[in-house]
């Protein structure tokens, strides 16, 4: 199996800012997955012996293994390391985007219950959403 170079370079990113990744990865499945690849490795482990942990751990989810496969095998079609910093951001972006749609849902939905109270924290948050979306 290919040594996929985002792997490492995701993984540095992860030991220095533990948000940048995982917190925008809502699968669940997904998430358990990318995170035990950003582990730092033992002493004694390869990338490959990581890949092949993760994929043993999988058996169970054919999606999952599926989709962790393609990744790890299209190594000549992966994002090249220089343009991670612009997917990452573009990762946080649309996590924030869909943070920012349920917030309004959830203060449509209090607005019609006539609950002001939860209408305006709701608002707050989305107000400070979309500050901490300009400021990135």
């Amino acid at each position: 199996m290919k040594n996929p170079n985002w792997i490492v370079a995701l993984r540095e990113r992860q030991a220095t800012d533990p948000d940048s990744v995982l917190s925008f990865v809502k699968n669940p499945g997904i998430r358990s997955v990318l995170a035990k690849a950003l582990e730092p490795l033992k002493a004694s482990e390869s990338e490959e012996d990581r890949i092949q942990e993760i994929l043993e751990g999988t058996r169970e989810f054919p999606q999952l293994r599926n989709l962790l496969s393609e990744a790890m095998l299209k190594t000549e079609d992966a994002l090249p390391v220089s343009e991670l910093e612009a997917a990452v951001a573009r990762l946080r972006d649309e996590s924030i985007k869909r943070q920012a749609a349920d917030l309004q849902q959830q203060s449509d939905e209090a607005e019609k219950r006539g609950d002001s109270e939860a209408t305006g924290a709701f608002l707050l948050q989305l107000m400070e959403l979309r500050k901490k979306r300009a400021l990135e």
